[in-house]
């Protein structure tokens, strides 16, 4: 049991015992920029959680998706605004995670362990064209396009201190 229980209250005789419980069940909600809109949700179900979402322009949201509750091995999924048209990306159990998408909207790039330890990859917006951007000793995180798309901005621990780097 992955879910998490706060305080609990026993019978007398502790034959019966009640407690609540904690449920991370993480789902991708949308709302507009106005002030009478309300929050519609986009993906559904138990056991699956998202970590990351980014826009492709106005027409696709990319995300990361664990399908098998673990926490630890998350692919990458493109859906219209709309919850429809869900295409998988990523496949296996590489950990791809954290999706971050060019300005131009043509590149996501995305940390992945499919080298073996957490790296930079890039890849094309219809999942195409994998490539390893990074050979840090130690893992990398939080990937980010500059304004401009030029670099790649991500943080990493050496030696227990966090650094931001870049990579073009």
């Amino acid at each position: 049991d992955l879910n998490s229980y706060i305080g609990f209250s026993m019978t007398a005789d502790a034959r019966m015992m009640v407690l609540p419980q904690t449920n991370l069940n993480r789902q991708i909600w949308e709302i507009s920029d106005s002030k009478a809109s309300t929050p519609t949700q986009l993906t559904f179900g138990n056991e699956t959680h998202y970590e990351s979402v980014s826009w492709i322009g106005n027409d696709y949201i990319v995300f990361d998706q664990d399908e098998n509750s673990s926490y630890d091995n998350y692919n990458i999924w493109r859906m219209r605004p709309d919850g429809s048209d869900r295409v998988q990306l990523t496949y296996g159990s590489d950990d791809n995670t954290q999706p971050s998408v060019s300005p131009d909207g043509t590149t996501i790039v995305f940390v992945s362990r499919r080298s073996g330890k957490r790296q930079l990859w890039r890849m094309n917006a219809d999942g195409s064209d994998l490539r390893q951007l990074t050979e840090f000793p130690n893992g990398i995180f939080n990937p980010r396009f500059s304004n401009d798309g030029r670099w790649v901005y991500f943080g990493t621990s050496e030696a227990g201190v966090s650094r931001v780097r870049r990579v073009s």
